[in-house]
């Protein structure tokens, strides 16, 4: 299990906790730090994502006005 007291995320969440008045435990601070370290894996996979030469799918034409 990983250690959380010394991470960057969870100073994150703690300085939200003191901004927004929230009075978390210890533990939910530790959940929600353990949260949100796996949606920034999960996101960075989607930063990796070379789509330079994708075209969209979607063309907006703004001089077609309905």
């Amino acid at each position: 299990m990983k250690d959380y007291r010394n991470s960057p995320m969870k100073d994150a969440v703690k300085r939200i906790c003191v901004e927004y008045g929230l009075d978390l435990a210890e533990e939910e601070i530790e959940a929600i730090t353990k949260q949100a370290e796996a949606a920034q894996k999960l996101f960075q996979q989607l930063y990796e994502v070379d789509v330079e030469g994708v075209i969209p799918a979607l063309k907006i034409d703004p001089s077609e006005r309905s």
